[in-house]
């Protein structure tokens, strides 16, 4: 089975540059959907956690899910953001069973709703286990939801991308994807993460952790998130970027790479909107197209 066939390569026809939907203000998704295809975005990220103010999948009637399908047809790329612990408890390596049936329901839930949506990426924190739980007994727990989500993305026209957070904080545990070889199961980068993760990936060398992270990983990349309220997100310096930039374009990445702004904005907002998506737009699109 080759690598290139997996998630990595996966959802989208070309190098898509996508917008996070909470970046923009207003209450209608169909409204800020249309704002993010006007401003040039290809690719949109939709909050499906079930928080104050965001979708929660199982609540959206079929007739709204029908009615976003036409509005969302225009994008490349669609990805959804399934609930996690801090708004329901979700947990893939909880000892109780009854809260990992729960959490696979939900996230389940998301997959059901991206498939409506046209399909796309579902990403999804794993939660922590209790300090007691023994680490091979966590992983056991974990495996056993992965193997059942990995079917359920196949059956919905979706794939799940794991965030480099909670479990998978240490990122040699991202090698179990590979020895469970799960077929729709792929990682989800987001750069507020990972410049917090342990020293799995401390060597020597001058390039970044960001890009050591993208290039160890790039053939099981399914999605990337940049948080571009600065120049470059924060953490990361311009090196660190162009780390990150240079490994996905050698990969051959061609998932989303979206972007997300916080809510302390400038009045202007859609010109610092504008003015990051050209930038990763000659990153990502200009810089592919000289190579």
């Amino acid at each position: 089975m080759s690598l290139n066939l997996l998630p990595g390569n996966w959802g989208s026809r070309a190098r898509t540059i996508g917008l996070s939907i909470p970046s923009l203000s207003g209450e209608d998704i169909g409204a800020r959907a249309a704002r993010a295809h006007a401003e040039g975005f290809s690719g949109l990220e939709l909050p499906a956690t079930g928080e104050p103010g965001k979708l929660y999948a199982p609540s959206v009637r079929p007739e709204e899910r029908a009615r976003w399908r036409d509005l969302l047809a225009p994008f490349h790329a669609l990805s959804a953001v399934a609930p996690d612990k801090s708004g329901f408890d979700v947990s893939l390596v909880s000892p109780s069973a009854v809260i990992r049936r729960a959490s696979v329901t939900e996230i389940w839930s998301v997959c059901r709703f991206i498939e409506a949506l046209g399909g796309g990426v579902v990403s999804v924190r794993t939660g922590w286990p209790p300090a007691h739980v023994e680490p091979e007994r966590a992983r056991g727990h974990l495996v056993e939801c992965l193997t059942t989500l990995d079917r359920m993305a196949g059956d919905h026209n979706a794939v799940i991308g794991l965030e480099a957070a909670d479990y998978f904080d240490d990122a040699s545990r991202f090698d179990l994807l590979e020895m469970v070889r799960l077929r729709h199961t792929g990682i989800t980068l987001d750069t507020r993460h990972v410049s917090l993760l342990r020293d799995a990936l401390a060597e020597d060398g001058a390039e970044s952790v960001v890009g050591r992270f993208a290039r160890r990983f790039a053939a099981r990349l399914v999605h990337v998130r940049v948080h571009a309220d600065e120049p470059f997100a924060p953490g990361l310096s311009e090196d660190d970027v162009a780390d990150l930039v240079a490994a996905l374009l050698e990969a051959n990445y061609r998932g989303m790479t979206c972007l997300a702004f916080g809510a302390d904005f400038p009045p202007r907002e859609h010109q610092v909107r504008a003015q990051q998506r050209a930038a990763w737009e000659k990153r990502m699109v200009g810089a592919a197209d000289d190579r």
